[in-house]
């Protein structure tokens, strides 16, 4: 997936970091950013509920979204 803030992005499925959940997890704030970059980039609007999943289960829903989106999944900023 593309970002402009972040650029080219991989994003892995996993259950947890070294055996760390996320709230143990020492990249959540850097997972939590990432996540905020896609959903304002992509327009993507969430529930409350759905913010408020661990990074692991909130990415499979953004990316669950991006992949049902039939527009376009991203546009270049025009100057």
């Amino acid at each position: 997936m593309y970002t402009e803030k972040q650029g080219v992005l991989v994003w892995y499925k996993h259950d947890s970091y070294g055996g760390k959940l996320c709230h143990e997890c020492p990249s959540e704030e850097e997972c939590r950013e990432t996540l905020d970059t896609v959903i304002q980039e992509y327009n993507l609007t969430l529930r409350p509920e759905e913010l408020a999943l661990p990074m692991t289960e909130l990415s499979i829903v953004i990316f669950n979204r991006l992949s049902a989106k039939e527009i376009p999944r991203y546009r270049r900023k025009t100057n």
